[in-house]
């Protein structure tokens, strides 16, 4: 017990004080997050660590060390996304036949395309599907929410959604390319995601044999208890183990 303590003590050794992760918090909130988060949110919601896993005290801490490291997308953000990830389309299609006119190559491309979604319209995709739409400044036409949906002429699936992070066998993403490509074995499919991790893209290509487009990559840095994690990359190697290990 003593060497527990110790350890927890060793851990914590050098972390800020509540006051000055809040501060760093409130201005994160006031200057990235549009003010999305007031003291009294995160006061509320520190009241959920009460010592069930470490001290009360320590549980804090770290939450708020996480919330501090918290990544915030707004709507500016979201939208640039979308642009960069149509950029990027474009790079990809261009890329595969230099040979013709790119601007025939592309009307060609999306002539023959239709844009889905991999959930209900009212899910997540489906919003991501507006933004990217209206952003890009796309048809109507091209967007089609029904897998079940889809004509003869259309040649390529893209598929959008907005985090694509873990791509288990049991997972959503996963079910539905499965179906996708059960329905449309001859049809090239497309992932188009703003935030993916190296994993998850790494197995739908790998069992799907599907293009990805992704505007931001996620790696082991940005897994928070991952050695390589650079929420605590100011600390020991044997940090992030020591309290994964702890709250698993």
């Amino acid at each position: 017990m003593k060497n527990d303590l110790r350890m927890l003590d060793e851990i914590f050794d050098g972390f800020p004080s509540e006051e000055e992760l809040m501060t760093i918090i409130m201005h994160t909130s006031s200057t990235a997050w549009e003010n999305a988060l007031v003291e009294k949110d995160i006061e509320t919601w520190l009241q959920n660590f009460k010592g069930e896993i470490l001290d009360s005290k320590k549980e804090r801490l770290l939450a708020l060390w996480l919330l501090s490291h918290f990544t915030f997308y707004n709507q500016a953000e979201v939208t640039h996304l979308c642009k960069v990830l149509y950029r990027d389309l474009i790079h990809l299609i261009v890329g595969k036949n230099t040979t013709e006119d790119y601007n025939v190559l592309i009307e060609d491309f999306f002539c023959k395309s239709n844009i889905i979604s991999p959930e209900k319209t009212s899910g997540s995709g489906g919003f991501i599907a507006y933004f990217f739409r209206h952003e890009n400044h796309l048809p109507m036409t091209l967007f089609n929410f029904s897998i079940d949906n889809i004509a003869d002429n259309i040649e390529n699936l893209l598929v959008i959604d907005d985090v694509t992070l873990t791509a288990g066998i049991d997972g959503q993403i996963y079910s539905f390319f499965k179906d996708a490509k059960t329905k449309y074995p001859n049809k090239n499919i497309y992932l188009l995601s703003l935030i993916s991790s190296e994993e998850s893209i790494t197995t739908l290509k790998k069992d799907f044999n599907i293009e990805v487009v992704s505007a931001i990559m996620l790696d082991d840095r940005d897994k928070c208890f991952n050695i390589k994690s650079d929420i605590f990359c100011s600390y020991p190697a044997e940090v992030p183990y020591s309290l994964h290990k702890r709250l698993k």
